[in-house]
């Protein structure tokens, strides 16, 4: 049975391939969490640690806190994407106004190439939603497992 990072075998009750952080984990490569997994837990493969602490081994973490902060950065990045997007957007409409002086062609070229700079503007603002809708849910993935006191 595949579990997380690596093998389990139920029968043996034990993991059947290597600690993917081999010798990190201890010179039992294939234990998990110092072989007390009711004492301790490691979700992430770095550090067992009691339930009531982080793997990072904080104690009496402000999940609360922590979950905003990332939401704050979360909507920063968005922010600076946005602002990239619109200076890529102004750009892109100056070479487009540079063709209109070409002659007997120009306005049409130019009304192609402002279409397309609208279709370009257009995709990089769908990318930068998408981008903070990952990093939120990735906040909220952060602060439901520090709630459970990982």
């Amino acid at each position: 049975m595949y579990y997380r990072a690596r093998y389990y075998d139920p029968s043996a009750g034990r993991f059947a391939s290597e600690d993917p952080i081999r010798w990190d984990g201890g010179i039992n490569l294939y234990e998990y969490s110092r072989n007390k997994p009711v004492q301790l837990r490691d979700p992430l493969g770095r550090a067992p640690a009691s339930p009531g602490v982080s793997s990072c081994g904080r104690r009496n973490r402000d999940c609360q806190k922590e979950y905003q902060d990332c939401i704050e950065s979360a909507s920063k990045d968005y922010s600076t994407c946005m602002d990239k997007a619109d200076k890529a957007r102004v750009k892109r409409d100056a070479f487009c106004a540079l063709e209109n002086e070409i002659p007997f062609v120009g306005p049409t070229i130019m009304k192609r190439c402002l279409e397309r700079s609208a279709n370009a503007y257009q995709g990089d603002v769908e990318a930068c939603g998408s981008a903070l809708a990952v990093k939120r849910a990735n906040c909220l993935s952060k602060k439901t497992l520090c709630e459970m006191g990982f």
